[in-house]
């Protein structure tokens, strides 16, 4: 694919993104397994990259999905979803990393 292509398909894919969220927004039935779907792969790689094991990443991939659903009321209608998605992810990860630290020194006592 060309850059020109991968650039539309990339804008493409935010606006779709950023559709989803507004009918999230509204109660649309189908809007957050379609969310959750379109999210979840980068979101694993990004936890992935920010703790140990697989199954950490997983366990912080689903409390960033409960978080992104608790908070989504929170988001002005038409503001892009994607720095808001990643937003969460990035405290999501400082919290655990916290935490983990806290439970590390607290064994070490």
């Amino acid at each position: 694919m060309g850059s020109g292509l991968q650039e539309n398909f990339a804008q493409r894919q935010l606006a779709d993104l950023d559709h989803w969220m507004e009918r999230y927004q509204q109660a649309d039935p189908d809007a957050p397994a379609t969310l959750v779907g379109a999210l979840s792969p980068a979101l694993l790689r990004f936890f992935k990259s920010q703790v140990a094991t697989r199954e950490q990443a997983d366990d912080m991939l689903q409390a960033d999905v409960d978080a992104d659903s608790s908070r989504s009321a929170h988001v002005p209608s038409g503001e892009p979803v994607l720095p808001w998605i990643y937003a969460i992810a990035r405290r999501s990860a400082w919290t655990a990393t916290a935490e983990r630290d806290v439970l590390r020194c607290a064994r070490l006592r």
